[in-house]
């Protein structure tokens, strides 16, 4: 749900938005790709991970404004484990690493993801820590 009353619905298909009536305002179609991860919880944008049948190839980063038009969508080349987001970044891990992307797409840092990380989370007050079994390690990134 989105605060001027709208509602943002993920499928295996495509990414819909509902007015607060349930009229269809808009759609994005994911073509022949198969979603793979998204976050659909900004005021601002939508973020999908999406690749190509086979897992982890052709991934690609998909950035929508809050009428679904495509702000960008770039191969990423990875292949993406979790997807974290608080507005300003989108923070993808793959495998060891954790890529940082702005909230237009464009990626701005690698970073190493700390060893024994079970989920990456951040906000805009604290920055990113990884959730380890045992305690929370900050993440230093650009």
């Amino acid at each position: 749900y989105k605060d001027n009353g709208s509602v943002t619905a993920a499928t295996d298909r495509a990414l819909y938005v509902f007015s607060k009536e349930g009229k269809l305002i808009s759609k994005y179609e994911y073509t022949d790709r198969v979603l793979q991860y998204f976050d659909i919880n900004s005021e601002d944008y939508s973020v999908l991970v999406v690749g190509n049948h086979v897992y982890g190839t052709e991934t690609s980063l998909v950035v929508l404004d809050n009428s679904l038009k495509v702000i960008s969508d770039a191969e990423i080349g990875s292949e993406i484990d979790g997807i974290s987001t608080d507005g300003r970044r989108i923070l993808l891990t793959a495998s060891e690493s954790i890529l940082v992307f702005n909230a237009y797409g464009d990626q701005v840092d690698t970073v190493s993801m700390p060893r024994g990380t079970r989920e990456i989370v951040q906000n805009e007050s604290v920055g990113a820590y990884a959730i380890q079994i045992d305690k929370a390690v900050p993440i230093s990134m650009k």
